[in-house]
């Protein structure tokens, strides 16, 4: 598992992957100062997994960073599932210098991240651990839109 930075009080900072500067969070503070810490990381592209009413990424679009919103509700969280053509939109918008975000940046984004993880040519199962190990919950929709999934589907 990745060590948690802390910093401008953005919950659960992680960085995901070096060499494309891909970060993973929860919702950052709507504060100047947050989202400068976040575009000192060279972060230019949000990928928002949070539903509007959960948080603003408006300070971001003040300072330059373009925001991707992909938003997956309560509903398709515990009951439902994930809309499959928004997931895939989703981890096509993960490009160099993303962040990828929900509230606490465990359950939306871990999914999110895993698949993000297949695409890029990693096995289920190592995806499947280290959405665990950084705090996935196991949201009954999330977890049975994850187990549905085949590899195969996400390569690029």
């Amino acid at each position: 598992a990745h060590t948690p930075v802390l910093t401008s009080g953005i919950p659960h900072l992680l960085q995901v992957n070096k060499p494309s500067n891909v970060w993973r969070s929860g919702q950052p503070p709507a504060t100047t100062e947050a989202w400068a810490a976040i575009q000192g990381r060279g972060v230019t592209n949000v990928v928002q997994l949070d539903e509007l009413t959960e948080g603003s990424d408006s300070m971001a679009l003040l300072i330059g960073i373009q925001i991707q919103h992909f938003p997956i509700s309560l509903w398709a969280q515990t009951v439902g599932r994930p809309n499959d053509v928004l997931m895939h939109m989703a981890v096509r918008a993960i490009t160099w210098n993303t962040l990828i975000h929900c509230v606490h940046g465990n359950d939306r984004t871990g999914l999110l991240v895993a698949l993000w993880r297949l695409s890029q040519g990693w096995s289920k199962a190592d995806a499947q651990a280290e959405m665990w190990a950084n705090g996935f919950s196991g949201e009954p929709g999330l977890l049975a839109y994850w187990l549905e999934q085949r590899p195969e589907d996400w390569r690029r």
